[in-house]
């Protein structure tokens, strides 16, 4: 039997992503992963909890939904172990798609059960958890304890790793930057004087959603669109009842979204990378946000796209001057060539290190 990549993703119900979509990032990951192992490629396994089984097949991986319920971080290792048991499954790499309850799953299953290179994935941006509460902080510590034990991790951008260095102890670890991928980019033509500022992502508190909110207040509520659900939804239709809201779309009704947006607006005071946001301008949307690692990063590449602000008199003027704003057709273009250049390059990063070729 083949040795397989085992893929840990637990509580996927909390993830601001749709399992289809987080599914598809993995299907993508692991296509490359076939194209750089060649007839050595054994369709990874991808074992979750939390979710219905998906309704879409997925070429390039194989899904073991072992509980549709929310369940804890340890029954969902002992579950995962008895999937790989039954199966007599030979690991030859365990990949958390976090640091932290995927992380731990795979820490505990190569001791529990398959001894494998561990290789993980630091989203979020690190220098937050000195900022935060109690859960942060624990979040933080373990890190420091534990990261050293990983085989690989993985950064999403060149500005989070460095920060990164600062504070955990990965000098001696393989690590590399691959961003997430965006899988859908089919552009819709867009309407002329586009006046709409739009939200799009998971609606809660580390967004910035009240300040997006007073910052909205500003503007004609008919002109803003929200897509995306959360626990402040309810919050967000009481303070702005005028809004249009979409609610949670699927990935390619997002894109059809885009052309009637002006201007992409984010509040979110830590941003590693900014998805959301490189999404918006490969549709044309440039882009206003709050200063942080991800929309500072982006502006020092492409200055007259992207527009940053420290408080709400500054977004609301920055707002203004952007939706005013033409001829940027030039610089959306050398936007896309660069964004498709490096996610080819970084997919391969990322299949070498899967197949531990170091």
């Amino acid at each position: 039997m083949k040795a397989r990549t085992v893929i840990l993703m637990p509580s996927v119900e909390r993830n601001a992503l749709g399992v289809e979509e987080l599914l598809a990032r993995q299907d993508l990951y692991c296509s490359k992963l076939e194209e750089f192992q060649g007839e050595n490629f054994e369709k990874p396994l991808v074992i979750l909890s939390g979710a219905e089984a998906p309704a879409s097949n997925f070429k390039h991986i194989e899904i073991c939904v072992v509980t549709k319920k929310s369940i804890s971080i340890l029954h969902f290792i002992f579950l995962a172990r008895k999937v790989l048991h039954q199966r007599s499954i030979v690991v030859s790499s365990y990949i958390a798609g976090t640091p932290y309850q995927p992380f731990l799953a795979a820490l505990l299953l190569k001791n529990l059960y398959f001894s494998a290179p561990i290789h993980t994935t630091v989203h979020g941006e690190i220098s937050s958890l000195k900022n935060g509460g109690l859960s942060e902080l624990l979040k933080l510590q373990f890190l420091k304890v534990f990261i050293r034990k990983a085989d690989s991790v993985r950064f999403v951008s060149q500005k989070q790793l460095i920060d990164a260095e600062a504070i955990l102890p990965i000098g001696q670890l393989r690590t590399f930057v691959a961003p997430v991928p965006i899988l859908n980019t089919k552009q819709h033509e867009r309407s002329k004087d586009l006046r709409t500022i739009a939200f799009v992502g998971r609606l809660q508190s580390e967004r910035g959603i009240n300040e997006w909110i007073e910052i909205a207040r500003e503007f004609d509520q008919t002109d803003l669109i929200i897509v995306g659900d959360g626990p402040l939804m309810s919050q967000l239709k009481l303070e702005l009842p005028n809004a249009i809201f979409l609610g949670s779309l699927k990935n390619s009704e997002v894109q059809e979204v885009w052309s009637k947006v002006g201007v992409f607006l984010s509040a979110a005071p830590f941003e590693s990378y900014g998805l959301a946001m490189r999404e918006a301008l490969l549709h044309n949307v440039p882009v206003v946000s709050r200063r942080n690692a991800g929309s500072t990063e982006l502006k020092d590449h492409y200055p007259g796209l992207v527009e940053l602000f420290d408080n709400k008199e500054e977004a609301v003027k920055k707002i203004t001057i952007t939706l005013s704003r033409k001829n940027l057709q030039s610089e959306f273009l050398k936007f896309r060539s660069d964004f498709f250049h490096t996610q080819n390059k970084t997919l391969d990063a990322l299949a070498r290190t899967w197949s531990n070729e170091f």
